[in-house]
């Protein structure tokens, strides 16, 4: 009995793991912006003064701020959305990167 109940914790455990998906919700920062064989690096995009950031909530909603410039969006495991325009994103140790008009940007989880 023993067994089977642990069996069960395993699996429901497991389930939930791979059922919800990934957990990307937090504060983001422009950790690396490339374009074509161009590369900024985080150091380099805080010395021109440039701050951008990606507010990601749990509840699907995502706020990206280009210097000022707050766009409101939406996200699922695959994509974000704004205004109806679907960016696939990748997570992968604390960072998202999303390319968007020929720009690929990684974002780098602060909080």
């Amino acid at each position: 009995m023993k067994k089977i109940l642990l069996c069960l914790v395993v699996f429901l455990g497991v389930f939930a793991l791979v059922g919800c998906g990934k957990n990307i919700a937090g504060k983001y920062e422009l950790y690396e912006a490339k374009s074509g064989e161009t590369v900024f690096k985080a150091d380099q995009i805080k010395s021109l003064g440039i701050k951008y950031t990606l507010d990601v909530k749990s509840n699907g909603k995502a706020t990206m701020d280009l210097a000022g410039e707050k766009m409101n969006m939406t996200y699922d495991d695959k994509y974000f959305t704004y205004k109806g325009e679907k960016q696939k994103y990748t997570y992968k140790n604390g960072k998202i990167t999303f390319a968007a008009n020929g720009v690929e940007m990684t974002f780098k989880k602060t909080k």
